[in-house]
């Protein structure tokens, strides 16, 4: 007698994996985190998150005020902002 084997899980429509189903279907998680980061869940609990290598990049790079600055000079409103220079809070010790 030959046994049946259960049909194969599709991948789920959403963005929440199953240990098991992630590593089943790990070609397609890649390819739909790169619109979407996908959570890969263990016990029910997020354990991992796959995202873009472009969104890892963006997420991991130092933060640098150029964002500030790109939305000041968008502003629509005119504004100076004045540089101050302020005492450093420390004092000497004896050491």
């Amino acid at each position: 007698m030959q046994k049946i084997k259960p049909a194969r899980k599709q991948p789920r429509a959403g963005n929440r994996w199953q240990l098991q189903d992630a590593k089943a279907n790990l070609s397609e998680l890649v390819r739909r985190a790169a619109d979407n980061p996908q959570r890969i869940t263990v016990r029910g609990m997020d354990a991992a998150v796959v995202v873009s290598a472009a969104e890892f990049q963006r997420l991991s790079r130092e933060p640098t005020g150029q964002a500030l600055l790109d939305i000041m000079a968008k502003c629509p409103h005119d504004f100076e902002i004045e540089r101050t220079d302020y005492p450093a809070l420390s004092r000497e010790i004896e050491l």
